[in-house]
C-alpha cells in the first residue's frame, strides 16, 4: 500500500469515527423494526387476491415485474406455503403466474394442481396456454426436442389447431435432426 493510499484510509476510518461520535453512534446502533407477525394462509390469499384486483385495475398488461402483481404473487406464495395441500391457494398461484406471462411457474403450478385437484374449463385452458408458451419460445428457439412435451401437454389440456400444428413442426424438425 502506498502512503497516499495509507494516508487516505487512515483519514477515512477518522471520519467515520467522528461522525460516529458526534451522531452518537447512529451507524453501529441502529433499532430494529418489530417483527411483525405472521398473517394466516387465509390472510395471505386474501391479500393476494386484493392486489390482484387492484393491479388488474392499475395496469394495462400484466407482468410480474410490476409492483402490485409482484406483491399479489408473493403472497399467494405465502398462502401455499403456509397451506400447501389447499387447493384454492394453489390454484390462485398458478392464475396470477398465468396472467403476468410467468410462464414456467404457471405450467409447474397447474401440474401440482391437477395433481390434487380435477381443472375446471378455464383451468384447463390457462394450463394449456402455460404449456403452449413454453413449447412455443422451444420451438423458436430451435430446441423442438425440448418442445414437444409441452406441446403433447398444452393438447392434452386442450385442443387446439394451431397448437396441434407447432407439434407437427416440431415433431417433423426433431425427426429431420435425429437423420443428420
Amino acid at each position: 500500500m502506498t502512503r497516499r493510499n495509507k494516508a487516505l484510509k487512515v483519514l477515512t476510518t477518522s471520519a467515520f469515527l467522528a461522525s460516529s461520535l458526534w451522531l452518537g453512534g447512529a451507524y453501529a446502533q441502529t433499532a430494529q423494526p418489530p417483527a411483525q407477525p405472521a398473517m394466516t394462509a387465509e390472510q395471505y390469499h386474501a391479500e393476494a387476491q386484493r392486489l390482484a384486483l387492484e393491479a388488474d385495475a392499475r395496469y394495462v398488461t400484466d407482468f410480474y415485474d410490476q409492483i402490485l402483481w409482484n406483491q399479489a404473487i408473493r403472497n399467494a406464495e405465502a398462502a401455499v406455503a403456509a397451506e400447501p395441500g389447499n387447493p384454492t391457494y394453489l390454484r390462485t398461484l398458478a392464475e396470477l403466474y398465468t396472467r403476468t406471462q410467468f410462464w414456467w411457474r404457471a405450467y409447474q403450478n397447474w401440474l401440482k394442481l391437477e395433481q390434487m385437484a380435477q381443472l375446471g374449463d378455464q383451468e384447463r385452458q390457462w394450463a394449456a396456454l402455460s404449456a403452449a408458451k413454453i413449447g412455443y419460445i422451444r420451438l423458436s428457439r430451435g430446441l423442438a426436442v425440448e418442445a414437444i412435451p409441452f406441446l403433447e401437454a398444452s393438447l392434452r389440456w386442450e385442443e387446439n389447431p394451431q397448437v396441434a400444428a407447432m407439434l407437427d413442426v416440431a415433431q417433423q424438425e426433431a425427426a429431420d435432426t435425429a437423420v443428420q
